[in-house]
């Protein structure tokens, strides 16, 4: 099936009239940044090639999404490829804007932002709103002259226009991998984000860091999530603790359990749940396991396999959904 605009506009649309059809509460539409994760992804053109008809797969997708890789309370600061969590209302303090401010003077100074703002904004700023339309003009005009896939990515988002972070294609020799490349210079010398960096750029805005943000770092296996915790030097240990309890530990449960200590029949269960395709029916999973460990034998082979994924949930043996096809990502 061809993946043209036309063929991933239907796919959201099948995939909304499924999702309408959610018991109450669950089921409502992938939202634009849901489906600009997907289709990141490669989900929604491994779908169309290879299971156009079966529902259970993208809306499966979809909801590991919303479970998982839940955005933040505030979405537009999203670093791509991490979730990023930051306190509602971080302490106000005269030095943490003079600071930033002056880090945006001295960005102003760096020859690939004056090179950049010379040569393409002719020595002129935009506002969000302006540099929003800038960057989606020059994105149209990029992909309708169909340069082919040698793009780098340029995370991109505006605050003032957008909810969530993106993904934008930037071809080398055009503006954009130039505002690209300004921008990576800018995250060497300062701890912005690439969307900060860019909108910087466009726009001249001082971009403020939270004195104390975290990011939930994604991997393959729910369990092997890493937490991330930036601190400005002034910040209590008190306040780092708090927002870890409150803010960071939450989002990385594994299954319906935070991550604590387990027995070591769990242990051992989960791992043996693993080798899976080593026993393709449960009755023979439950005669191998009862073989090599008999002090933890069990008699009903519907027990054991309950107990075989509760446990892989225990220990966070749970496989992503954008990890299960790493050749279409």
């Amino acid at each position: 099936m061809s993946t043209d605009q036309s063929s991933y506009d239907q796919a959201r649309q099948q995939l909304s009239s499924w999702m309408n059809q959610e018991p109450e509460g669950r089921g409502r539409p992938p939202s634009d940044y849901e489906w600009r994760v997907l289709v990141a992804f490669g989900r929604v053109e491994w779908w169309l090639k290879d299971s156009p008809q079966e529902e259970e797969d993208l809306a499966e997708d979809l909801r590991s999404l919303r479970a998982c890789q839940r955005p933040s309370e505030t979405p537009s600061s999203l670093t791509s490829g991490h979730i990023l969590v930051e306190p509602p209302s971080p302490p106000s303090d005269p030095r943490h804007w003079a600071l930033w401010r002056g880090c945006a003077l001295a960005a102003a100074e760096s020859p690939e932002v004056r090179e950049f703002r010379k040569t393409v904004l002719q020595n002129k700023v935009m506002s969000q709103e302006e540099a929003a339309r800038w960057v989606d003009e020059q994105r149209d005009a990029d992909v309708a002259e169909k340069l082919g896939p040698g793009w780098k990515r340029l995370d991109w988002g505006v605050p003032a226009v957008h909810r969530h972070t993106f993904v934008v294609p930037a071809w080398r020799g055009r503006p954009l991998f130039a505002l690209r490349a300004a921008a990576l210079k800018l995250m060497g010398m300062f701890p912005w984000s690439m969307p900060q960096a860019a909108l910087f750029v466009l726009t001249d805005q001082t971009p403020v860091v939270p004195p104390l943000r975290g990011w939930i770092k994604p991997a393959a296996l729910v369990g092997a999530q890493r937490i991330m915790i930036e601190v400005d030097p002034t910040i209590s240990s008190k306040m780092v603790g708090d927002f870890y309890r409150c803010y960071m530990q939450p989002k990385t449960r594994t299954g319906s359990h935070s991550p604590t200590r387990i027995k070591e029949r769990t242990a051992e269960l989960a791992i043996f749940a693993m080798n899976k395709p080593d026993w393709p029916r449960p009755i023979d999973g439950m005669r191998l396991w009862n073989t090599v460990h008999p002090e933890w034998s069990y008699n009903h082979s519907g027990t054991f396999s309950r107990d075989c994924e509760a446990a892989k949930q225990r220990v966070g043996l749970v496989v992503q959904p954008w990890a299960l096809h790493p050749d279409d990502v």
